[in-house]
């Protein structure tokens, strides 16, 4: 279908679960397959970077460092099969959830991904994801944050209380100052939506209003980051 309509696949996402909770042997049985044979197949769609997200030892408490080692641990697999299969994986900035019980989630701050992402010391095939709904979540810091990182994006909004994944401008993201970010790094990657929520009970024959939408709310994104990056050489 990509060849037909002449459509690149550029990032996918793997599918995940609570890597570190007290699972199923069958469930982890069935999901490691799943991640397996997903990356796999984003490298025959051609594919660069397949998106995931790190796990908490919640176990832990407060002690990150347990979580960075055991995801150091656990991805290493997953990481040797996207390097064989000449693919990468970035992994996402986290968030904490603002109900009860309040638990510290490992890479909701973006200095911990970081330092995951730095310790696999392979850039070419371990990246980080910006979410910036997940991030709207921590406090709206996109453009310190894009600052720290720089890398492949998702592109979603939020109320700045729940995952909402709402196409941009139907939550309170401030999107020109996360444009400017991007610009601020000099960001040649796609803008990649992640809006599943947005449009998901309009009927099947009235889709196409949702695609042709987001279309033009893209197009505004990208004039706002273009007239940001002509403006950084004044």
């Amino acid at each position: 279908l990509g060849k037909k309509w002449d459509v690149v696949f550029r990032q996918s996402h793997l599918p995940y679960y609570d890597i570190f909770a007290d699972n199923d042997e069958e469930k982890v049985k069935i999901m490691e397959e799943l991640i397996r044979r997903s990356i796999i197949a984003s490298a025959e769609l051609g594919v660069e970077w397949t998106v995931t997200h790190p796990g908490t030892v919640y176990s832990a408490g407060p002690d990150m460092n347990i979580s960075l080692e055991h995801n150091l641990e656990y991805y290493s697999k997953h990481i040797r099969t996207a390097r064989e299969c000449g693919i990468g994986i970035a992994l996402e900035n986290d968030f904490e959830y603002r109900s009860a019980p309040y638990q510290r989630i490992f890479c909701a701050n973006v200095h911990e991904l970081v330092e995951l992402v730095d310790s696999f010391n392979d850039p070419k095939h371990v990246g980080v994801c910006y979410d910036f709904g997940h991030g709207n979540l921590g406090g709206p810091f996109h453009r310190q944050n894009l600052n720290i990182i720089g890398s492949a994006i998702h592109v979603q909004d939020n109320h700045g209380m729940s995952d909402e994944h709402l196409l941009p401008f139907h939550g309170n993201i401030n999107w020109q100052e996360a444009m400017e970010g991007l610009a601020d790094i000099d960001y040649d990657g796609d803008l990649t939506y992640e809006i599943q929520e947005f449009g998901r009970y309009f009927p099947n024959d009235q889709k196409h209003l949702v695609v042709e939408y987001s279309l033009k709310v893209g197009k505004v994104l990208v004039d706002m980051f273009e007239k940001a990056k002509a403006g950084k050489g004044k």
